[in-house]
């Protein structure tokens, strides 16, 4: 099972959009995926719909605290919680409630590696993908700690501007998992017309190629992405599967398994 972790300390990076269309795209290609959100703005959650009421006088699932990760923070005993379901994959969601987690884990330092207890006695899935919070917070480290493998979204200068507080979170993390390491950049929103674009591109590919890889771009198709969200809460790969859009992803998605040293499942086509 790979436990992938989604992160970068600026908003507006990607950081749900790759995470929730890497999770989509895993699970179409045969993947057993579970999601968790462990941001308490919860992005993921709502970009998934499951925060959509079929009746307006009672709350979903995914606004009880307990089918969070919270309980898990506050007690290792604790397992789980048994997912939600979302366009094939297992979902643990977030909401806001999830930031008492933060002043748990700032009161017990030992509680930091909790969530990765619980993910170590997790079985079923190939993959584990995490959504974090763009905040500096014990929240976080406890989430990078619990997975193997980060991602770093970047569509900004602001998104490296704070690579040093990246890799701070990263240095916390490991006193917890050794095994945590970066294993790609990801350049979100990218526009081979824009010089900034260009010029992130080349620090990336410069200057950050020692720390790990740089994947291929993710190009700049801001239609599609806006719709898919505003029309039907609906990943953009399922949204419209034949957009160039949905390629980009699903290149990217090669990309990580490639990187990950994973095989596509058998019969099954990059």
């Amino acid at each position: 099972m790979k436990r992938i972790v989604v992160m970068n300390l600026s908003g507006g990076e990607g950081k749900t959009t790759v995470a929730r269309e890497l999770g989509v795209n895993l699970s179409q290609l045969g993947f057993r995926v579970l999601m968790i959100d462990a941001d308490p703005q919860a992005s993921l959650t709502r970009s998934l719909g499951l925060f959509k009421r079929t009746d307006p006088a009672l709350p979903t699932p995914a606004e009880s605290a307990r089918n969070t990760i919270l309980q898990v923070l506050v007690d290792p005993s604790f397992s789980l919680p048994t997912p939600l379901s979302a366009y094939g994959m297992d979902v643990i969601p977030a909401n806001s409630q999830l930031s008492r987690g933060d002043s748990i884990l700032y009161g017990s330092a030992e509680q930091l590696g909790n969530l990765k207890q619980a993910l170590e006695e997790v079985t079923g899935y190939d993959f584990v993908i995490i959504d974090t919070t763009p905040s500096r917070t014990a929240l976080l480290v406890a989430a990078v700690a619990a997975a193997d493998d980060v991602l770093v979204p970047v569509s900004s200068g602001k998104g490296l501007t704070n690579f040093s507080e990246v890799m701070s979170v990263l240095d916390a993390a490991r006193t917890i998992n050794p095994r945590n390491r970066i294993r790609a950049f990801i350049q979100n929103a990218y526009s081979g017309n824009m010089r900034h674009d260009r010029e992130l591109r080349q620090v990336l590919t410069t200057e950050l190629q020692s720390v790990a890889p740089v994947l291929s771009p993710i190009p700049h198709r801001k239609a599609v992405y806006n719709d898919a969200m505003s029309s039907e809460l609906k990943p953009v790969t399922l949204y419209q599967p034949r957009s160039e859009a949905a390629a980009d992803l699903r290149r990217m998605t090669t990309e990580v398994l490639e990187v990950l040293n994973v095989p596509h499942p058998a019969g099954v086509r990059p």
